[in-house]
């Protein structure tokens, strides 16, 4: 099924999938280095919630959970509200799959 998107929406998607790309490789990177730089805090086999706490430490890790929440929020915001348009179409689109 083709979805139509007007310009505007298109730009709407595009800045948000940017996003979401700078979050991954302008953000990221910061994080592995702090990570990096203070893995030897933790134990030799680190739970998920020793991990958790000490990357709580990180600026980097906190601006990028925020970031990336946010992104994913418009994310769908933007893209429910394509479908939303079309709503009718898609159902009988998903229908045809079963």
């Amino acid at each position: 099924m083709d979805i139509q998107v007007t310009r505007t929406e298109q730009a709407k998607y595009d800045f948000v999938s940017g996003l979401m790309g700078f979050n991954s490789t302008g953000i990221g990177p910061a994080m592995v280095d702090f990570y990096e730089a203070n893995k030897n805090k933790l134990g030799p086999n680190p739970s998920l919630a020793e991990t958790k706490a000490l990357m709580n430490q990180s600026t980097a890790y906190k601006f990028g959970a925020f970031f990336e929440y946010n992104d994913h929020a418009m994310m769908f915001e933007t893209v429910l509200g394509i479908l939303e348009k079309q709503k009718d179409e898609v159902i009988e689109w998903l229908d045809t799959l079963q």
